[in-house]
């Protein structure tokens, strides 16, 4: 494995990863907050615990431009079990 693979699969610091996949500017100026990846799994237990603190939740399918080029191998299969949560505080 190359060393700048290296930083996409690091297990012991579970936010390596998440550094590669920035927030969609887009979203970002209408005040939505990237918080971060969660699997499958893990969705609804995020979602609901967002919502109990009074924040507005948003999931976002990930695709694969969203990664940094040395993860391109892993992309695919990220994009199928993963997904970007974002919140804003309600108007």
């Amino acid at each position: 494995m190359k060393a700048e693979d290296d930083r996409c699969v690091r297990s012991e610091d579970a936010r390596a990863g998440e550094e590669e996949i920035p927030a969609d500017p887009a979203l970002t100026a209408k005040g939505w907050v990237r918080r971060f990846v969660a699997g499958e799994d893990r969705v609804d237990e995020a979602v609901e615990l967002y919502r109990s603190m009074g924040l507005e939740v948003r999931v976002e399918k990930l695709s694969p431009a969203d990664f940094a080029s040395a993860c391109a191998d892993c992309a695919l299969a990220s994009c199928r079990a993963y997904v970007m949560i974002y919140t804003r505080k309600r108007p």
